[in-house]
């Protein structure tokens, strides 16, 4: 009897421990695509009309299919915290900040953009 409670247990701790491993993958990949911590980061708006010459350009230059970049909609209260946040990175103070903005945290200097015709001067110089 005490031979198959202790395989019982033994099976039962296994199993706890593939369940935590595959709730920590998760956690880790949803804590990665939330928080950028390098890479470039275009924060816009849907309705933002210099937003939309920006994507205007990055669609007709095929830009998603050439650079890496992340797209965060403003509009999503989360997206603009993470604005703010990297903003401040960069030293900008809340009052002075737009949209469409860019975060390039690609090299050890980060790095911010703001309107329409810097970030498209930016991705023009990537392609």
């Amino acid at each position: 009897m005490s031979k198959k409670l202790l395989f019982v247990i033994i099976i039962l701790l296994v199993i706890a421990g593939i369940v935590l491993v595959i709730i920590g993958n998760r956690s880790n990949q949803k804590n990665k695509s939330n928080n950028p911590e390098d890479g470039i980061v275009l924060f816009y708006s849907p309705t933002c009309p210099h937003c939309i010459k920006v994507e205007e350009f990055l669609t007709q230059n095929k830009v998603t299919e050439k650079i890496k970049f992340e797209n965060r909609d403003t509009s999503i209260a989360v997206n603009l915290e993470l604005l703010k946040e990297k903003a401040g990175e960069c030293g900008l103070n809340e009052s002075d900040l737009a949209i469409p903005f860019l975060f390039d945290g690609s090299s050890k200097n980060p790095s911010c953009l703001i309107g329409d015709v810097d970030i498209i001067k930016f991705f023009q110089g990537k392609l």
